[in-house]
């Protein structure tokens, strides 16, 4: 049984108020667009495993180290840990990952370590038998001013006082490959001042058949108060970037809706055979008081027409196959336009215009 001191009472207490902090970021690793996106992976050669995150060749000398972009004061970070063996989580750290504090599990202990210029020294505060070497366990670790906790599957298990380094950057330690991998990142936290921008990240574009629609999607990452703008590239003036207004621009032909939002939905504004509109090139601004991001750009590419007309990824036969079901009154549980070729008629001249663009003759 875990008995608690006042000192630890105390240190309770603190981690309920950041249960009020904003949340920063999170990350379960399963989105390949997204996940890792905001890590620096600075040493180790830090990858994604089947929703997993760990590091191909660790170190430690100096240890290992991959962070997020912000200096942060007070902060709760709380993540699962699959395979647990020795790896660990940096608190306060600067930039290089030298100097910070660093709270380590290895081999069912957990202690900490005051880094200075990359050298760990000696263990400080070491529980043992916390935990069982090979299993999933989930680490919560608090920083209140200069006091330090750390909680293995919801138990408070050590604490620490440090007073070198007042604001610093979260990150992961990692020093068994292909074990201790980490999931389920979540961090809430408060930015020193003036550093703490927020992050923005679309991970694709998306092409779009002519009359359809197709949404990009945005993450953002960062401290409250943050506002979403999506900006399109002048195609005259590369390098140009205007705010997108909702509604039709003439400009490209084309309706943007939620432009003021994390998901934005594209709708071309051709019909197949009709005037085909140019490609455009989209990005995502996030900004609060603090500062501004924008993604990196992406593009919504306009069809000239779909020949996948079934939709199962594939142009081939089966795609005419449908089509001339289609034509022929048969169900139609894809929902297209049967009039391949814009003509005005459903007929077979739609199915001889498929067959020419599926044997590479391009669109009607």
């Amino acid at each position: 049984m875990i008995r608690f001191t006042t000192a630890a009472l105390a240190l309770l207490a603190s981690a309920a108020t950041l249960c009020a902090q904003p949340v920063l970021c999170t990350d379960e690793f399963d989105d390949a667009g997204w996940s890792g996106a905001l890590w620096g992976n600075e040493r180790g050669n830090w990858q994604l495993f089947g929703g997993v995150y760990g590091a191909i060749s660790p170190t430690n000398m100096p240890p290992t180290f991959t962070s997020l972009p912000w200096d942060l004061t007070d902060l709760e970070f709380e993540c699962d840990v699959v395979g647990a063996d020795d790896g660990g989580v940096w608190l306060h750290a600067d930039d290089d990952g030298l100097n910070g504090v660093l709270l380590v599990t290895a081999r069912g202990s957990v202690y900490w370590h005051n880094m200075v210029n990359g050298d760990a020294g000696a263990a400080i505060n070491q529980a043992n038998g916390v935990y069982t070497v090979g299993s999933t366990i989930h680490i919560r670790a608090v920083v209140s001013g200069d006091s330090y906790s750390a909680y293995v599957n919801g138990n408070l298990v050590t604490t620490h006082t440090y007073t070198s380094r007042p604001s610093g950057r979260v990150g992961l330690y990692d020093f068994r490959h292909p074990g201790h991998n980490y999931d389920n990142i979540v961090l809430r936290g408060v930015c020193a001042s003036g550093d703490c921008c927020p992050v923005a990240h679309v991970a694709q574009g998306v092409s779009i058949c002519p009359g359809a629609s197709g949404t990009l999607h945005a993450r953002i990452a960062g401290s409250a108060g943050t506002a979403v703008r999506w900006q399109a590239e002048n195609p005259g003036q590369p390098g140009q970037w205007n705010d997108l207004v909702e509604g039709e621009h003439a400009g490209f032909g084309a309706t943007f809706t939620g432009v003021q939002t994390s998901d934005l939905l594209v709708q071309s504004g051709t019909s197949q055979g009709g005037p085909f509109v140019a490609d455009v090139s989209l990005r995502c601004v996030a900004g609060n008081p603090c500062g501004a991001s924008e993604s990196q750009p992406v593009i919504a590419e306009f069809l000239a027409c779909c020949p996948d007309v079934n939709q199962d990824g594939n142009v081939d036969q089966d795609d005419v196959t449908y089509l001339i079901n289609v034509v022929g009154g048969g169900e139609n549980p894809a929902g297209i336009d049967p009039d391949f070729n814009a003509d005005g008629n459903v007929d077979q001249d739609d199915v001889s215009a498929l067959i020419n663009t599926v044997g590479g003759g391009g669109c009607p």
